[in-house]
């Protein structure tokens, strides 16, 4: 639902804890009561209280997990961006992308001359994840952008799920795509694009989803 992920995450979980509960006290205040007036207040103080309280210890739970120990960015967002710069080509580092993501037990979703989709294996802790690559040439090297969200849109706490897929791909794919031997200036300039990318890329995972 687009109209639903462009809310900011606090307000989603706010909304989809308080409103079933919200709903759910205003009819038993109802019958309890023997008045509409009655229930729609208590609906109203409940619902409110209960979804900011979910919305508060829910909220938590992701920024701590998300945090990965205090080694990544905490964000409340449940999508995680990745990307590096390797020497080989576009179509070889997907090739590498696809077959990573396939041992790992993925089932392809999409695949393209610039991109590959696949969907992660459900486990206790979620419903399975989509992860995308994508590559293209960037000068003399070709820049790979991974993400990761939830497969269910519903999804408001990942516990670092996705921010775990996007940061084990990429550094499979650094490890078997490493950029060729360059000078110090050059490997310098490269490792500056790429720290500007991943700041860039850690600072639009951290605003509202």
């Amino acid at each position: 639902m687009v109209g639903w992920s462009k809310l900011p995450a606090g307000w989603r979980m706010a909304l989809a804890m308080g409103l079933p509960y919200g709903l759910f006290m205003g009819l038993w205040g109802w019958w309890q009561f023997g008045s509409p007036v009655a229930g729609a207040m208590v609906a109203l103080i409940g619902g409110v209280g209960f979804g900011l309280t979910m919305a508060l210890l829910g909220g938590v739970a992701q920024v701590v997990s998300s945090s990965s120990g205090g080694t990544q960015a905490p964000t409340l967002g449940v999508r995680a961006r990745g990307r590096l710069s390797v020497s080989s080509t576009p179509g070889e580092a997907l090739r590498v992308a696809r077959r990573i993501l396939h041992e790992q037990g993925a089932t392809e979703q999409q695949a393209t001359a610039d991109e590959v989709c696949v969907r992660t294996k459900a486990t206790f802790w979620s419903w399975g994840e989509i992860v995308s690559v994508e590559a293209f040439a960037d000068g003399p090297l070709t820049t790979v952008m991974v993400q990761s969200r939830p497969a269910m849109w519903t999804t408001l706490v990942d516990y670092g799920k996705n921010q775990a897929n996007v940061d084990a791909l990429v550094s499979a794919l650094r490890t078997e795509l490493a950029p060729a031997p360059v000078s110090a200036e050059e490997r310098a300039a490269v490792e500056e694009v790429e720290r500007l990318g991943q700041a860039a890329a850690r600072s639009s995972v951290a605003q509202p989803q």
